[in-house]
């Protein structure tokens, strides 16, 4: 956590101007003499999507959770067959360009757009590597 929360300030201090949007929200939502709770948390999308843009960009691991395939399948030419154990690069996949609609420079506004970008490929998805996959 303090690798991502590291990230997330660096990412944040080298883009001003989303800096201060998320602060502007902060302000808003929370107020500036209290703590954000769990509850202020859906009132905070745009901060939201900065930690999700930035667990894109540098993930906790570089590799997924270990998979296997339900059945017998083809991935990229080769043959797979059922109860492989296969793990996927999180971070080669989070930057493919089926997976992107705008640049690989950093955009929150990504995660507002895709609310599950974050977490598409951990959690499989039905159209790239991880769909089939138990």
């Amino acid at each position: 956590m303090s690798v991502a929360m590291t990230w997330l300030l660096s990412l944040l201090l080298n883009n001003c101007h989303a800096m201060m949007r998320a602060r502007e929200e902060l302000d808003n939502e929370v107020g500036t003499s209290s703590w954000v709770e769990e509850s202020d948390l859906a009132n905070l999308p745009y901060l939201q999507s900065v930690v999700k843009e930035t667990l894109r960009l540098y993930p906790p691991g570089p590799m997924g959770v270990p998979r296997k395939p339900m059945e017998d399948c083809r991935v990229c030419g080769y043959d797979v067959p059922k109860g492989t154990r296969a793990t996927f690069r999180v971070y080669s996949l989070q930057f493919r360009e089926k997976s992107l609609s705008r640049d690989h420079a950093g955009d929150a506004r990504r995660a507002v757009d895709n609310r599950t970008a974050a977490s598409r490929i951990q959690l499989g998805d039905t159209d790239g590597c991880g769909g089939g996959y138990e």
